[in-house]
């Protein structure tokens, strides 16, 4: 297999103003069993499908 070589000579970057607001979530979950750690995340999953996921919220 022959190797093939490239140089980036400029790159360009679009960029966004940063919303007025913003805020990150970070956890670790434990459950009981393999069942209970299933059905905790089934329920965290439809929250954010029905709840979170909109265009008030935001998404990332």
């Amino acid at each position: 297999m022959a190797a093939a070589w490239g140089v980036i000579t400029r790159l360009t970057l679009r960029t966004f103003d940063l919303p007025p607001s913003f805020g990150a979530v970070s956890g670790t979950i434990k459950a009981w069993s393999d069942r209970a750690y299933r059905a905790l995340e089934a329920r965290v999953t439809a929250f954010y499908r029905n709840v979170l996921f909109n265009t008030h919220r935001g998404e990332q």
